[in-house]
């Protein structure tokens, strides 16, 4: 699973955010949603921007930052 993906799943985890509110956010199905997530979908840039908007950061803090930072960021929140 590629890195970026494994951040956005540890942060909507993290975030106590289903997958299926990130689907409905999205516009896709749930079913759909989780393929993106396990990297059986490619993830577009267009969904990348809302998935960020969605966790509270920027698409560059996601795609520049480690784990860690995102979750100490996380919880200064």
């Amino acid at each position: 699973m590629p890195e970026l993906i494994k951040k956005i799943r540890f942060l909507r985890e993290t975030s106590h955010i289903s997958q299926e509110f990130m689907a409905f956010e999205l516009g896709i199905s749930q079913p759909a949603y989780s393929k993106l997530e396990r990297g059986a979908t490619e993830l577009t840039l267009s969904r990348l921007q809302k998935i960020a908007f969605i966790l509270g950061f920027s698409t560059a803090e996601l795609m520049n930052n480690n784990m860690e930072v995102l979750a100490a960021r996380l919880l200064q929140r």
